[in-house]
């Protein structure tokens, strides 16, 4: 008979453990790293429930879970919060399942609204329930980026990329420019009606993970209109979010910036740029996939707690399109104040 499978809250002693865990799971994606935990805590000040499974002392599964606040204090536990995919790692159906035990145990004793899951597997019972709306679009890569623009591009793609070659950009890579590429992402999610993260957790986010993030800036006469923020992960290169000025897109400098990212990832020796996820029909879903990324279900998977009902976080929601016109018309300063107080309780 084999030993009980125990399931226990990580602490930092432990984030050595967790993350070698993590290197060697099949299906872990850089979001799973112990420091997105720390990011949360310091960041937003979130209570986390980072959960290992154990039958000798040794890791055999783990799932990284957050509470999210909510209206009424009906907060959600998200795995994981702010991020494109979570959700449970696991050696065997044991651990898979003392771990959703633990967590549905957590979900009914702290009395939040939902529990959800953002990851590459199916929901682990009927219990739950499963949107599958999102896709991830990660894209092979080659040693010879001259392979990947002939054999993987389309021609509006070459040529929406060589269009903005002729505008003579310079590209700025390196995690020196996050700041650059930070100014063009502010100023775009205001114009997508977006609230945008805190400074705080950006500057943690850089803090902790300098060593393996880096950012792809585009400049136009010296000034930054578009960009990239790349996190790297085992082979993979992650773009974690990309932005470009509204005004300057008939130049196509996000043609650009994908194609530097490209070039860069296949050099540096990564089999594969993860442009992370996106809802299927939407125009950033229809632009990845021009650059020949391949598409992977991704499962959002929701257990109810105290609330019945699963919610609708659709942003083409009707009830929503109030809220994003005015956003898209305020100054870009009040935009990134007062941003940060909702953008905690959007657990995407």
């Amino acid at each position: 008979m084999g030993r009980e499978m125990r399931v226990t809250v990580a602490n930092d002693s432990q984030a050595g453990a967790w993350d070698a865990y993590v290197a060697g799971a099949e299906t872990a994606t850089f979001y799973h790293c112990y420091a997105w935990k720390k990011a949360l805590e310091r960041a937003y000040g979130l209570k986390t429930f980072y959960l290992m499974a154990g039958d000798d002392g040794t890791p055999r599964g783990v799932l990284p879970l957050a509470a999210t606040p909510g209206r009424a204090g009906r907060g959600a536990l998200v795995s994981t919060p702010y991020a494109n995919y979570g959700g449970v790692l696991a050696d065997s159906h044991e651990a898979q399942t003392a771990l959703i035990n633990a967590a549905a145990a957590i979900l009914e004793d702290s009395k939040y609204a939902y529990l959800e899951m953002k990851q590459l597997d199916p929901a682990p019972t009927r219990e739950w329930i499963e949107r599958r709306d999102y896709r991830a679009l990660v894209l092979p890569l080659a040693p010879d980026p001259g392979r990947i623009w002939t054999q993987r591009l389309n021609s509006k793609v070459r040529n929406q990329t060589r269009k903005a070659l002729k505008q003579k950009m310079e590209v700025r890579i390196g995690p020196e420019h996050f700041a650059d590429f930070r100014q063009v992402y502010l100023r775009n999610l205001r114009d997508l009606g977006t609230p945008p993260h805190s400074a705080r957790w950006y500057g943690e986010l850089e803090d902790l993970f300098r060593e393996r993030m880096t950012a792809v800036v585009a400049c136009l006469d010296g000034r930054p209109v578009a960009g990239a923020w790349l996190f790297c992960f085992r082979d993979t290169v992650l773009m974690h979010a990309a932005a470009s000025l509204r005004e300057f897109q008939r130049l196509c400098p996000n043609n650009l910036v994908y194609w530097k990212c490209i070039e860069w990832a296949a050099r540096a020796g990564y089999a594969r740029l993860d442009f992370c996820r996106s809802r299927i029909g939407a125009g950033t879903y229809h632009f990845k996939e021009q650059w020949g990324a391949i598409p992977t279900m991704i499962y959002n998977c929701f257990l109810p707690g105290v609330r019945k009902h699963i919610p609708d976080l659709d942003p083409y929601n009707p009830r929503y399109k109030a809220a994003i016109a005015v956003w898209r018309i305020m100054p870009l300063g009040l935009a990134n104040r007062i941003g940060p107080l909702l953008r905690r309780r959007i657990t995407t």
